[in-house]
């Protein structure tokens, strides 16, 4: 999460009347959490609503992650969570802080890991809970989003039937790899539930089921850019037939034929900022990713 504060407003009278006002109009923006690669691909840039004046000078302190400490909208590309501190000097105000800006960086990949044993019991008053390192993600249960952003916790939902399996991960946006593990619940019967980690798509005696290989072709779809401000292209290695865009309140905002392209591109003007969802209509089913809208 990134924030923009202003921290100090000075005001020069003279006679009694306002002369001038001496401050950095930084604004607050809520979600730009970033992901470091050392090349800088994910970077961040402080202050994108602020306005330059002439004559004014700006300086960023730590400089660590910056392109440029000294202009009023460096990139940042930091490899840990940190706060900016913006210095302006004005002529006719001094110097004073404009405001702060935190970058927060997300896990390089988003893990989920069980709040409880291998073997539970589920029907006493304990609840599974499945914790991700990542937040403002969603998860999945059977390559169908379950929960939106933002809650880094999901309260496991159980069958009741015996020897059911079901898998769940979970999609961080502002990862670099975007998809996490795999948590395997099988239900077992008699109340009992067995939890099983997989880094890979695959089941414990290495053979992949059906509903993981629908999770491994659902990793394999990319959204980009994400956010958006203009376009979204889709990448799959599937024909795509048709896409719909969701906004949080379930409504459709969009539709489109795709008539079988792959990848799909597609505009993006008229939906306003916000979260979405976008469900990709493929031969083999829907697959459904989150994505922002914002400029």
């Amino acid at each position: 999460m990134i924030r923009f504060v202003s921290l100090m407003v000075v005001s020069l009278f003279l006679y009694g009347q306002a002369f001038a006002q001496c401050n950095v109009d930084m604004d607050e923006d809520e979600f730009q959490p970033i992901c470091y690669t050392w090349w800088g691909m994910y970077a961040t840039e402080l202050a994108p609503w602020a306005i330059e004046e002439p004559g004014w000078s700006y300086s960023w302190l730590p400089t660590t992650g910056l392109d440029n400490p000294n202009i009023l909208h460096p990139m940042a590309n930091p490899m840990t969570t940190t706060t900016y501190t913006l210095t302006v000097t004005a002529p006719g105000c001094g110097t004073f802080v404009g405001g702060t800006s935190r970058v927060e960086v997300m896990p390089a990949t988003p893990a989920i890991t069980p709040a409880g044993p291998v073997t539970y019991t589920y029907m006493d008053t304990s609840l599974l809970v499945l914790k991700s390192n990542a937040p403002y993600g969603g998860w999945y249960k059977n390559d169908v989003l379950v929960q939106g952003c933002c809650n880094d916790s999901l309260i496991v939902t159980y069958s009741t039937s015996s020897n059911v399996t079901d898998y769940y991960r979970y999609y961080s946006p502002y990862s670099c790899e975007r998809w996490s593990n795999i948590v395997e619940v099988n239900y077992i019967g008699c109340g009992i539930c067995r939890v099983t980690l997989h880094d890979t798509p695959a089941d414990v005696s290495g053979q992949k089921t059906d509903k993981v290989k629908a999770i491994g072709e659902l990793a394999s779809i990319k959204l980009f850019p994400n956010p958006a401000s203009t376009r979204l292209t889709i990448s799959c290695k599937n024909p795509i037939r048709e896409v719909e865009i969701i906004n949080i309140a379930g409504v459709s905002v969009k539709r489109m034929h795709a008539n079988g392209s792959s990848p799909y591109s597609f505009g993006i003007e008229d939906i306003p900022n916000g979260y979405y969802i976008c469900s990709i209509k493929l031969t083999s089913g829907v697959k459904q990713l989150p994505f922002i809208v914002k400029r």
